[in-house]
């Protein structure tokens, strides 16, 4: 088909397609006047009659041309509609991941975090309530929205595995890479390579890791179990862990942190107010203020730093609670413990007289006791083997005492 006025054509110029506005013919040449279609820059061009053959038309304007791959037209769509669904899905990520969401999971999520235009936040919900679920939640709705791409997630040692592949990569369906020393060592690059990051608090603690990590910009951070960062005050000083140190640094180069706990006061103000500081050092700088803050958002009823609710507080869809309610019942020892004769067995372990090595009040002694006794509470079966264990261990060191005090006699 021919090329002609008004039709955009390809192939003309490396950079864009453009619009044909004049074709003049010049012997064994052909002069040809177009725009740019996307910088709509006007320019002319002379080609020759075999260029201008080779030329491909794409439409002519105010057209449509079917003559496209469909399969590939279907994914396109797809990623647009995928892309902009969070606009019309308020439950957008529960709706696409693998995980059946409680009604303090969904009010946690859509109701204190996203609504907040910079995420500063303390989770402290009780024990067992889904901190992580709310987190793959909240991750995911962020990067939907193009918020947050660059992620670090700061756990305990022992749950590195667990946040990369249980909760983040079967859950959500977001693949994390697990930075530990060995990785480190191959790639010390991998902390600004790697989009999204799992790691332990006590490996990015140390210096040289630190010094990597905290040299690249964060979209968001999240610390799990961020009672562990121990810092408090101590008379006119300050002692900050390792641990506090690094979440200090690394506070500072995020756009976004999560701090989550089961146990975020533990009795002591300066300690809470250190862990605040995380979020906003000058809103909570001294006790006194941070106290304020504190009722303040209690009294107002609107917390934008923190949230905590107790599993007496929790329901499901339907409204009934989802965790049973503790009873508590006196009874005699011999009720838990199998009869008088346990009670006997108890009394003789806790004798002055018949275990005097355990009864004195000294600190190993005494813990020793305290020991024992909790494995006659658990069982029979648990303290007869405590006792076995230890009589073994006795028996060791007598016959050890033996043979040195054997070897240093004086031969005749």
């Amino acid at each position: 088909m021919p090329i002609e006025t008004g039709q955009i054509v390809k192939n003309l110029i490396p950079a864009e397609p453009v619009t044909v506005n004049q074709i003049q013919p010049l012997g064994s040449m052909v002069s040809i006047k177009f725009t740019g279609v996307n910088t709509n820059r006007a320019n002319t061009k002379v080609i020759s009659k075999d260029e201008f053959d080779a030329l491909e038309m794409l439409t002519q304007e105010g057209t449509f041309n079917f003559k496209g791959d469909p399969t590939r037209f279907g994914l396109f769509a797809e990623a647009e509609r995928i892309n902009s669904a969070y606009q019309f899905d308020p439950l957008f990520a529960v709706n696409c991941s693998i995980v059946d969401p409680l009604p303090h999971q969904v009010e946690a999520v859509y109701k204190f975090l996203l609504p907040l235009p910079k995420i500063r936040f303390l989770l402290a919900d009780d024990t067992g309530a889904g901190k992580t679920i709310m987190t793959g939640l909240l991750i995911k709705e962020l990067m939907m929205r193009g918020l947050a791409d660059r992620i670090l997630i700061v756990t305990p040692g022992g749950l590195t595995k667990q946040w990369q592949e249980d909760e983040m990569g079967v859950k959500f369906n977001i693949p994390f890479t697990l930075v530990n020393r060995s990785l480190f060592s191959s790639d010390p690059n991998v902390f600004h390579t790697a989009q999204r990051i799992v790691t332990s608090i006590d490996f990015i603690s140390r210096e040289e890791v630190l010094n990597v990590a905290s040299n690249s910009h964060w979209d968001l951070i999240v610390f799990d179990e961020c009672h562990k960062l121990s810092a408090y005050d101590y008379g006119n000083k300050q002692y900050l862990s390792l641990r506090y140190k690094a979440a200090q640094v690394l506070s500072q180069q995020c756009e976004h942190i999560l701090l989550l706990t089961a146990t975020p006061h533990r009795g002591r103000t300066d300690t809470f107010k250190k862990l605040l500081q995380l979020l906003d050092e000058d809103i909570f700088a001294t006790d006194e203020i941070a106290s304020t803050r504190i009722k303040e958002l209690e009294r107002n009823g609107i917390n934008k730093f923190f949230i905590r609710r107790l599993k007496e507080d929790m329901k499901d869809w339907q409204g009934s609670p989802l965790f049973k309610k503790p009873s508590y019942q006196n009874g005699s020892l011999s009720a838990y413990t199998g009869g008088k004769g346990t009670v006997r067995c108890r009394n003789k372990v806790s004798d002055k007289e018949e275990g005097r090595s355990f009864g004195n009040k000294e600190y190993p002694c005494f813990l020793a006791l305290t020991v024992m006794q909790r494995r006659l509470v658990s069982s029979i079966f648990a303290i007869k083997n405590t006792l076995e264990r230890r009589w073994k261990a006795l028996q060791g060191i007598v016959d050890r005492s033996k043979q040195k005090s054997e070897s240093l006699e004086p031969t005749t």
